[in-house]
């Protein structure tokens, strides 16, 4: 816990102006600085680093649970060799992304340089894993900040081995059921796919989404009720028709099981809020209706055992770092609740 500190002030060296180190923080943030499958725009593995330098102007006052930051939240230093790895495949997955196009994923040469990619982003995987189970066997709770939306697998991964049973929460504006979409198995696309090839992983409920392709409405339509999607259509609709948004939230919470890891890609939220996030598509939630949503998970007495927040990018006019303004509030609230939850 921390003490001797002013949260008017929040003057210390870690994200959000803290003092706490990771070994006195409940909270250990996970920077993944990866965007290698990217299939559309470029620039969410500098996201990391956006959100940590716009982390330090937020006032740590939340209404909803005031001290939370006294718990302590800490971000791993940045690994270099993943920042440097990441950019070291760009003309591959350049020239597999055009086979693809062409149905030429089967020529040798192709075929080498995409299991080179997998192999990359296998060790992407495996680094979060590793960090995640360490930062779980010190009794600490890990969030990974990514990087496209593919960086949170490791620790779903490590959180499967350590739960029984739990529910994705994902909030997105795409489905990302695809299967190795464009050949990369670890596509951001797929982590969806991916998570629910770990048996623990019982349901998956997905709010906001509003970009998914046939594949991906099959698979959830024959999921037999493993994956819930309350899309963006629905939402709105039931919203025009006089539905509440307390009402949409109760049944979005009653179909979670009891212990929740919370998914966070940021293009869930209306475009005005990540402008320059890789794949933006109109519509979507307000931070406000996702801060209501996840208190009610807190209330429900479920609980939420982990979480990410992935696909922030920054913003292209570098006078205006909106991108990180928002996400670096969406990511402390992320704190605040799994404190809250974890009590």
């Amino acid at each position: 816990m921390i003490s001797d500190f002013n949260p008017d002030i929040n003057n210390g060296n870690e994200i959000f102006g803290l003092t706490s180190t990771k070994e006195e923080a409940l909270i250990n943030i996970i920077s993944v600085p990866w965007d290698m499958t990217a299939s559309y725009g470029k620039g969410a593995a500098d996201g990391p680093d956006e959100v940590f330098k716009a982390s330090f102007q937020l006032d740590l006052f939340r209404e909803f649970y005031p001290d939370f930051w006294k718990a302590g939240i800490s971000m791993l230093s940045e690994p270099d060799v993943l920042k440097t790895l990441n950019g070291s495949f760009d003309n591959q997955v350049s020239e597999i992304v055009l086979a693809y196009n062409k149905g030429e994923l089967n020529i040798p040469e192709i075929a080498d340089k995409l299991q080179a990619v997998n192999d990359a982003c296998h060790r992407m995987n495996t680094y979060v894993y590793e960090n995640s189970l360490s930062i779980m066997n010190a009794r600490k709770i890990p969030v990974v900040l990514g990087g496209d939306h593919s960086s949170g697998l490791g620790l779903i991964t490590a959180l499967s081995e350590t739960n029984e049973n739990f529910g994705i929460l994902q909030i997105d504006a795409h489905a990302d059921l695809r299967k190795a979409y464009q050949g990369f198995v670890f596509s951001h696309a797929s982590i969806m796919y991916n998570a629910l090839r770990l048996q623990s992983v019982s349901r998956l409920v997905q709010v906001g989404i509003r970009d998914y392709c046939s594949e991906e409405e099959r698979r959830i339509r024959h999921s037999q009720e493993r994956i819930v999607s309350f899309t963006d259509r629905y939402i709105q609709h039931e919203m025009f028709e006089g539905v509440t948004w307390q009402e949409i939230t109760a049944e979005i919470i009653n179909s979670l099981p009891a212990k929740v890891y919370v998914s966070f890609d940021i293009d869930g939220l209306n475009p005005l809020y990540c402008p320059d996030t890789g794949t933006p598509v109109p519509g979507g939630l307000f931070p406000e209706q996702i801060s209501y949503l996840l208190e009610g998970v807190c209330n429900s007495g479920r609980k939420i055992i982990g979480a990410d927040l992935c696909e922030v990018a920054p913003s292209k006019d570098i006078q205006n770092q909106w991108n990180g303004n928002v996400g670096a509030r969406i990511l402390l609230d992320l704190c605040m609740y799994l404190i809250h939850s974890n009590r």
